[in-house]
């Protein structure tokens, strides 16, 4: 019996033995917890991995004071669980001594004298697993994340959308997806740089972060495309809303660089009316319309009708027939006389382009430009156009007519080559043209950024042609800039001119455009002149020159031709 008992005895002495040499030496961290949670068994290992120096620091204290804030209630719920006799595995995390995170796989195993006995405490093995995390969230950032905004992408926004339509569907709510697009932002992209265009768009990121709030979701597409939904919108009016106050964040101009760049976005949006809806249709939806707000002239914006769905196939037949009409010679220009308002006499010619389709016939600029300008096809087209003005002003020297100076625009994208000198100077040397018979006009806009304008205008002058600006009193011009520029003219917009018989602000416009030229000794033209009334105000006024169907339509080559010399008959 006694030696039974002493076989027994020297049995448990060697189990405890074992557990101690497992225990302290295990290069595992564990600790031990008695039933109120708190330590009485620190090994080296854990003390390493927690940052303390000594197992006293913890002894006696509940395992809270190390756990992570957010991971204690789970903690709780697990340690109950393993105190019923079940080996619990699980991911928490601990608060370094030195204050960082270090997350961890935990397995509480229930420690009893006997099998019969209640568990009397917990040994608790611990796993470092802070790198597998990070890996994990890197991987996890990689995939769903924009690296250079740090925003959502658009496999991230079509997830979490998919995921709210059917929970849109089961609350019977209304989703709205709005896609968000920089207008004309290749156009910085190209002239600043790709460093700089990073930072417009992260600049971009930045604001549009403050137009939602944590239940809508933020991503950036692709390129200058951002996109946004919001959750349980009431209807249109609330989504009226969102877009009033995008539109605001982009009012502040930009920084770049030095330069302060004015920006604009265009707007796409769509909701789901009907449930079933789901993510990849909404946003293709919100994708018509904001094509349809491209092509209206950008800095607006549309909300998806079903009729889209044509028109959104028009314009793609338009683009591939734009990409191959300057190859079939099916652009040409018409001109339309611009006359001293004194005198009647004639005293130059602006060339406006026509497409002559061969199957629509005349397509008008306004129905092409904006897509040809988002293909960049309006490069090669403004070409065309200055050469095309160049050769047609030759071809009448040569007959004999009047040697008029002929007006071309240049687009935006143009402007901003910074080859632009050199090619206007080849199509000079190649048709023969006459420097200062060739003038140049250009929009209010290609002088935002100030130093770049005046550099290029005092190219172009160096070659002896003219320039003008465009549409002026529509843009943002400084009269501090503008003294600087080489600009020899400048065109009152249409829209001042129309109503200019009944509506005093555009006839106060006017009057004080045209006196401010004449201060800066510019001469000065309105466009869209139609009746002896107009006519009459801007000779009051002392306006130079005028254009306008009063003295003739845009014609084309021939049809002027003999206009001209039947007038000069």
């Amino acid at each position: 019996m006694h030696r039974s008992l002493r076989v027994a005895g020297r049995q448990l002495s060697d189990a405890d033995r074992l557990v101690d040499a497992l225990f302290v030496d295990n290069p595992l961290p564990i600790v031990m917890l008695d039933q109120e949670g708190r330590f009485i068994r620190i090994n080296d290992a854990a003390l390493r991995l927690s940052g303390y120096s000594s197992a006293g620091d913890l002894l006696g204290k509940k395992f809270e004071v190390v756990v992570s804030e957010n991971e204690q209630k789970k903690s709780k719920v697990f340690a109950k669980q393993a105190f019923k006799g079940q080996v619990q595995t699980f991911e928490s995390a601990i608060t370094h001594k030195e204050g960082y995170r270090v997350d961890l796989q935990v397995s509480l195993v229930p420690v009893r004298r006997s099998e019969d006995d209640e568990v009397e405490a917990l040994m608790a093995i611990f796993q470092d697993i802070s790198d597998t995390k990070r890996s994990i969230e890197r991987i996890r950032y990689l995939a769903y994340y924009d690296d250079m905004t740090g925003i959502p992408n658009r496999k991230f926004f079509r997830d979490q959308l998919e995921n709210a339509l059917l929970l849109a569907d089961y609350n019977r709510s209304r989703i709205a997806v709005l896609l968000v697009d920089i207008d004309r932002f290749k156009i910085y992209n190209d002239t600043f740089g790709h460093d700089a265009g990073n930072v417009l768009l992260l600049q971009a990121a930045e604001r549009l972060t403050h137009c939602v709030s944590n239940h809508d979701v933020l991503a950036r597409m692709e390129g200058d495309e951002f996109a946004i939904f919001y959750t349980d919108v009431s209807g249109r009016d609330e989504v009226q809303e969102h877009i009033d106050r995008i539109r605001a964040a982009f009012q502040t101009p930009f920084e770049c660089q030095g330069f302060t760049i004015a920006m604009t976005v265009s707007i796409g949006a769509a909701l789901n009316e009907k449930p079933g809806v789901d993510a990849d249709t909404l946003m293709k939806r919100a994708d018509v319309a904001l094509s349809r707000a491209k092509e209206m002239g950008r800095d607006t914006y549309q909300f998806y009708m079903e009729s889209m769905e044509q028109g959104a196939l028009d314009r793609l037949t338009l683009e591939t027939h734009l990409r191959s009409a300057l190859l079939r010679n099916e652009f040409e220009l018409y001109y339309q006389p611009q006359v001293n308002i004194v005198t009647g006499e004639v005293v130059g010619a602006e060339g406006l382009l026509r497409w002559n389709h061969p199957e629509r016939g005349i397509i008008m600029p306004q129905e092409f430009i904006g897509l040809a300008e988002e293909t960049g096809l309006i490069v090669p087209i403004g070409e065309f156009v200055v050469a095309e003005a160049c050769r047609q002003a030759v071809r009448w020297r040569e007959q004999g007519l009047p040697c008029l100076p002929i007006s071309v625009n240049l687009s935006l994208r143009q402007f901003l080559q910074p080859n632009l000198a050199e090619r206007i100077e080849q199509i000079l040397r190649e048709t023969g043209m006459e420097p200062y018979r060739l003038e140049l006009e250009i929009t209010e806009s290609a002088t935002s950024d100030v130093q770049y304008a005046k550099r290029v205008l005092q190219n172009l002058t160096k070659l002896g042609v003219q320039i003008c600006i465009d549409d002026f009193g529509t843009g943002y011009s400084s009269l501090n800039y503008l003294r600087r520029f080489p600009i020899s003219r400048l065109k009152i917009d249409r829209s001042f001119v129309r109503d200019v018989m009944n509506d005093q602000q555009d006839a106060q416009i006017v009057k004080t455009i045209i006196a401010m030229a004449r201060h800066l000794n510019l001469k000065v033209i309105a466009e869209g002149v139609e009746n002896e009334d107009q006519q009459r105000f801007l000779e009051q006024h002392q306006c130079h020159e005028a254009q306008g169907y009063l003295y003739g339509k845009p014609m084309p080559a021939a049809e002027f031709a003999a206009w001209l010399a039947a007038r000069r008959a």
